[in-house]
């Protein structure tokens, strides 16, 4: 799992599909429609950081045009950014589309198929 920790203050309000995240996590508490404190055992990333979840959840985010509400988060308050697995996301029948931009550039478009 790739993550990095940063200072309070210098967190990265985008979010990030990761295709090697385990599950989706993000550093804003004020993101979750729904919390349930907990305790678990702390992971390891690439960057020798161990990093532990203070609680899951669901978040709400706005994305463009859409809210996206995505299940089983964990809120880990020092992480720099918001990531999501890609693999989780399928699990989940969300749909996830690469869009091409002007500049030859890829971006993705996440569909809940469930609404």
């Amino acid at each position: 799992m790739a993550f990095s920790i940063a200072p309070i203050g210098l967190k990265d309000l985008n979010l990030y599909l990761n295709f090697g995240a385990s599950y989706y996590m993000t550093p804003f508490r004020d993101r979750f429609i729904t919390f349930e404190p907990t305790t678990a055992n702390p992971a390891s990333g690439i960057t020798g950081h161990e990093i532990t979840p203070h609680g899951v959840g669901i978040t709400r985010q706005q994305i463009d045009d859409q809210v996206l509400e995505v299940p089983e988060v964990q809120y880990i308050p020092d992480i720099v950014a918001s990531l999501l697995s890609y693999r989780k996301l399928e699990k989940q029948d969300f749909k996830i589309q690469s869009v091409t931009m002007e500049d030859d550039t890829s971006l993705f478009e996440i569909t809940d198929l469930q609404r």
